[in-house]
C-alpha cells in the first residue's frame, strides 16, 4: 500500500506539491512509527493464550490414549479413529473460519472459534461412550484449525517489521509452557485418579479456551490492515490512532488529517464478498509468483506438524513398551526442552546471516539426529535425554513456519492461506494417526522414531528449494 500524505517525519522520501510536503508511506511505516509497546504486548498475550488453548486441546489426545483404551477396550488403531474423524471437522472448520475472518474481520470469528472449542471440549469430558466421545471431539475440532489459522496472521498485522519475527516465535513460547503444563497435569491426574483422571484432564485443558473467548472480546481492536483492505478508512484511521495512543504516540505527528487518509491506499477494495468469491481470491497463492513457496511451505508444514503430533500421539504407549518407569513424567521432562529451543529460535531467526530459512534447516537437521539417537541408543538415561532433544529441536519449527506463512501472503488472503496449510496438514494427520497407532503396536523398538526421522530428512530436502527469505521485509497488502 502506498500513500500521498502530509507528514512531519523528514526521514521519508519527499516531493513538493499543492503547497505542502507530500510523502509516500506504507502501513508498515505507520506501524514502525507506532512502535512496539503496550498495544503489542496485549496482542501478544492474546496470541499466547490462544496458542496455550490450542496446545492443550491438540496434546490431550497424546495423554489420554492409555486410560481411554483401557476404559473402552480399544486397540491403538481403534483409538486413532478419534484424531482421524476430528481431522475432517478440522478441515471444514478451517475453511469456514478462514472465509469468515477474511470477510468480516479478526475479532468476532476469533472469539467464536475459541468459544466453539471451549464448549464442546468441556462437554467431551462427560462422554458416556466412545461414539459420543468421537462426536464431541469432532465438534471441538471444528474450531481448532480456525483458531490456529487466525493466531499468527492477526498478531503479525499489529507488529512493526523489526520485532515481527521474534515476537511471532515467542508467542509460541506460551504454548510450549502450556504443553509442559498439560504433561504435568497428565502426570498428576491420570495415575492419581485411575478411573476419571483423563476426564479431569480434559476439563482442565478446556479452561484456556474460555479465557481466550473473553480476552478476544475485551481486546476489541480490529486489524487496521483488514479495515483498509475493506475500504473502511475512517475506522482504520481511528484504530491506528488508538494504537498510537496506547503506545504513547500521537498519530497526527505522522499521518495527515482524516480526510486525506483514504489516499493511503491505491488498491481496489471490496466491502462485501461471498465465500465463493473469497475462495477464488485465495487461489492467488497458486499463481506463478507464489506457487513455488506455496508448494514447499505446504510440504514442510505438513511433514513437521504430522511428525510432531503423530509421534507424540502414542509416545506414552511406546515409552511404556520400552520399560520406561513413568512415561508421563518422561514426556513432561521432554516438553521442558521446548522452552530453550523456542528462545534460541527467537534469537537466530532475526540474525542477518541466518534468518527464517537457515533456521528452518538447522532445526530440522537437529530433529533428525535426535530421533535417530532415540531409535538406536535406548537406555534408562538416554531415553529421557533424547526425548528432551527431540522437543528442543522439533517444536520451534512450528512457530517459525507460522511466522513465515504470515509474511509470505497478502493481507486479503492471509488467514485463508493459513487455513489451507492447516487443512492439508489435517488430511495427512488423519492418515499418519493410523500409521502411528500401527507403529505403537509393533514390537520393534527402533522403528517408531526412525519413521519420523525419515520424514524430517524429506522436510530438509524440500527446504533447500525455498528461496524467498522474509527477514526484515514489509508485509504484502495487495493481491
Amino acid at each position: 500500500m502506498s500513500a500521498v500524505i502530509k507528514v512531519k517525519n523528514s526521514s521519508l522520501n519527499h516531493t513538493e506539491g499543492e503547497g505542502y510536503v507530500r510523502s509516500k508511506v506504507s502501513i508498515d511505516d505507520v506501524l514502525n512509527f507506532i512502535g512496539f509497546g503496550p498495544l503489542q504486548i496485549i496482542a501478544y498475550f492474546l496470541a499466547g493464550l490462544t496458542s496455550l488453548a490450542f496446545g492443550f486441546e491438540t496434546l490431550t489426545f497424546a495423554f489420554i490414549d492409555i486410560p481411554v483404551q483401557r476404559e473402552w477396550n480399544l486397540t491403538g488403531l481403534q483409538y486413532a479413529v478419534i484424531p482421524s474423524v476430528t481431522g475432517v471437522t478440522n478441515i471444514l472448520g478451517g475453511f469456514f473460519y478462514g472465509c469468515v475472518s477474511d470477510n468480516y474481520g479478526r475479532v468476532w470469528p476469533y472469539a467464536l472459534a475459541a468459544a466453539n472449542i471451549a464448549v464442546f471440549s468441556l462437554a467431551s469430558a462427560f462422554s458416556p461412550n466412545f461414539i459420543t466421545m468421537i462426536a464431541l471431539r469432532a465438534l471441538t475440532s471444528f474450531g481448532i484449525t480456525g483458531s490456529v489459522s487466525m493466531i499468527y496472521p492477526t498478531l503479525a498485522e499489529f507488529l512493526p517489521v523489526r520485532n515481527r519475527g521474534k515476537v511471532l516465535v515467542l508467542a509460541f513460547l506460551i504454548q510450549a509452557i502450556g504443553n509442559c503444563a498439560t504433561a504435568g497435569l497428565a502426570w498428576w491426574l491420570i495415575p492419581t485418579f485411575t478411573k476419571n483422571g483423563w476426564r479431569y484432564l480434559i476439563i482442565a485443558t478446556a479452561i484456556p479456551s474460555f479465557l481466550t473467548t473473553v480476552y478476544r472480546l475485551v481486546f476489541f481492536i480490529e486489524s487496521p490492515r483488514f479495515l483498509i483492505a475493506k475500504g473502511k478508512f475512517a475506522k482504520a484511521r481511528k484504530t491506528l490512532s488508538r494504537m498510537a495512543w496506547m503506545n504513547r504516540k500521537n498519530l497526527n505527528d505522522f499521518l495527515p488529517e482524516e480526510r486525506e487518509f483514504q489516499y493511503m491506499v491505491s488498491i481496489e477494495t471490496r466491502t462485501e464478498e461471498t465465500c465463493l468469491q473469497s475462495f477464488s481470491k485465495f487461489l492467488v497463492i497458486f499463481k506463478p509468483l507464489y506457487l513455488r513457496r506455496t508448494i514447499c511451505v505446504a510440504i514442510i508444514y505438513v511433514v513437521d506438524n504430522v511428525t510432531y503430533y503423530a509421534s507424540s500421539l502414542f509416545l506414552p504407549a511406546v515409552l511404556k513398551k520400552l520399560n520406561v518407569r513413568s512415561p508421563y513424567f518422561t514426556i513432561f521432562v521432554g516438553f521442558l526442552g521446548q522452552i530453550p529451543g523456542i528462545l534460541l529460535m527467537s534469537i537466530i531467526i532475526e540474525w542477518k546471516y541466518v534468518g527464517r530459512l537457515n533456521s528452518l534447516r538447522f532445526f530440522t537437521l537437529l530433529s533428525v539426529i535426535s530421533f535417530l539417537l532415540l531409535a538406536f541408543v535406548q537406555t534408562t538415561v538416554t531415553i529421557p535425554v533424547f526425548t528432551i532433544f527431540i522437543y528442543f529441536s522439533l517444536t520451534p519449527i512450528m512457530p517459525l513456519l507460522f511466522t513465515y506463512m504470515s509474511e509470505c501472503y497478502p493481507t486479503p488472503v492471509r488467514t485463508f492461506a493459513a487455513s489451507f496449510f492447516n487443512n492439508v496438514t489435517t488430511v495427512m494427520t488423519i492418515i499418519f494417526s493410523f500409521v502411528s497407532g500401527y507403529l505403537s503396536d509393533v514390537s520393534i523398538p527402533w522403528l517408531y522414531p526412525t519413521v519420523w526421522a525419515g520424514l524430517l530428512v524429506f522436510q530438509f530436502i524440500v527446504s533447500l528449494f525455498l528461496n524467498y527469505e522474509t527477514l526484515n521485509i514489509n508485509l504484502i497488502d495487495t493481491l
